[in-house]
């Protein structure tokens, strides 16, 4: 098409991109101290919900705890 001076055409792209996602998520867990709580919230609590994220390709590589409420 382009030799003939005419604009090339369409086809189809697969294209695979890794994208970082940042979200907030609240979970309640049952701890003694607000420490033990936050290393319970990826043991338990947050495990189970990203079970889902593992069926479709998703991957959970670190977290931050930003809050603690009593």
């Amino acid at each position: 098409m382009e030799e003939h001076g005419l604009p090339p055409r369409s086809r189809e792209f697969t294209v695979e991109a890794l994208v970082t996602i940042t979200t907030k998520v609240s979970v309640s867990v049952s701890a003694r101290s607000e420490e033990v709580a936050e290393d319970e919230v990826l043991a338990r609590a947050l495990g189970r919900r990203i079970g889902g994220f593992r069926r479709h390709g998703l991957d959970l590589r670190e977290y931050t705890v930003t809050e603690v409420q009593g």
